[in-house]
């Protein structure tokens, strides 16, 4: 019997040391699962950002980080396949420690069966019993077959128990076995996106490399527009300051009776809305970029006089209308149907967008100043 508590008390030790071991399994799934949800939102970053180019650098940040999210995922399947390695070899161990104890626990009931046999040979236990010369001899012999047919019991107990770990120990490794097989392939598939991760990462920063050039030339390019327009603003504002201020009825500005009041001023298209803001890095005030359908119609944001229709390199046609102390801006315009000197009233059509790019530049001014238009369009 203590041989049969120790063995118990050998397989509740296992059996715990399994159960902590499978928590750690449970814990590296739980943590791959996450890891791959994550590479699947960037994944998503990825197929989003390569439809625009313009979006190359958030796409190489979401490859790197997808990279290092690859390297984390492979560390963890290294972990998981070592956990199930070390299941594999811990089961073989104890398979063999409980083999050979089947092992001894037969060779001991072989003994015991071939006494018992020599026993019969000889004679039945009651026979054997009852033959004494006193009642003490006999109980002594009928407690000696009790026990000893007891410990047989026990014996064969021990072995159908300890059979039947083995076998559900066979299944655990085979089970180990499985998962660590799906476990080498899952690591040889992220390898093999890793791979490609990397590769792509590598050509998209040879793409970046290639368009530094054109990507610089183009700003230039913006740049030198925008100063065009800046001059040709600054210059026909210049002029008009240079003589009497004349409001839209002819007369001289009243600044107590001001067309255009900030929060209050209209949008300049029939249709559309605002597409982005762009903030000046010398005196921080803004232009406004106005998204509309493809000929779209602009008009005036209050009562003024036309001071100037131009052509701007980069900026297309180009209108300025006067309401007193302040100046609109519309560029990016085609089909204008105004000319310089007209008087126009509050939401009088200018003329059209450029068709080419389907945007409205925007601009208000205060003498020779540019404000935030933004903070001056009613909401």
């Amino acid at each position: 019997m203590k041989g049969y508590k120790l063995i118990l008390l050998f397989l509740f030790c296992c059996i715990m040391s399994i159960t902590l071991s499978a928590q750690d399994r449970e814990q590296l799934e739980q943590e791959r699962m996450q890891v791959i949800e994550s590479i699947e939102a960037t994944d998503d970053l990825i197929a989003s950002s390569e439809a625009d180019r313009q979006k190359g650098i958030a796409t190489l940040v979401a490859l790197r980080g997808q990279i290092d999210q690859r390297n984390t995922l492979l560390n963890n399947i290294k972990q998981s396949i070592s956990a199930a390695e070390f299941e594999i070899e811990f089961n073989l161990a104890i398979l063999d420690s409980l083999t050979q104890r089947v092992k001894s626990i037969k060779d001991q009931y072989a003994i015991l069966l071939r006494s018992k046999y020599v026993r019969r040979l000889i004679g039945s236990k009651w026979i054997t019993i009852f033959s004494t010369s006193n009642i003490n001899k006999a109980f002594l012999r009928w407690n000696y077959y009790r026990q000893f047919d007891t410990y047989r019991e026990s014996k064969i107990k021990e072995i159908e128990s300890i059979q039947k770990i083995v076998a559900q120990k066979n299944k655990e490794i085979k089970k180990h076995a499985i998962e660590n097989s799906a476990l080498i392939q899952e690591q040889q598939q992220q390898n093999s996106e890793l791979q490609k991760r990397i590769e792509q990462q590598n050509e998209l920063i040879k793409e970046l490399q290639k368009d530094k050039t054109i990507l610089q030339s183009q700003l230039l390019v913006i740049k030198e527009a925008r100063e065009s327009l800046n001059q040709a603003i600054e210059s026909r504002v210049i002029n008009e300051l240079s003589g009497v201020k004349i409001s839209s009825d002819g007369s001289k500005s009243n600044e107590s009776n001001p067309v255009i009041v900030k929060g209050k001023v209209i949008l300049p298209i029939t249709n559309g809305y605002i597409e982005n803001f762009s903030i000046s890095d010398e005196d921080k005030t803004s232009t406004i970029s106005f998204a509309v359908a493809k000929g779209a119609r602009v008009i005036s944001i209050a009562s003024g006089r036309v001071v100037s229709v131009k052509d701007v390199s980069g900026f297309g046609r180009m209108i300025i209308l006067q309401h007193g102390d302040y100046y609109s801006v519309y560029a990016k315009m085609n089909n204008v149907i105004v000319s310089e000197g007209n008087r126009v009233e509050k939401n009088t059509v200018l003329g059209s967008v450029d068709s080419t790019e389907n945007k409205l530049h925007f601009e208000l001014w205060k003498d020779k100043v540019r404000l935030d238009a933004n903070k001056w369009i009613k909401e």
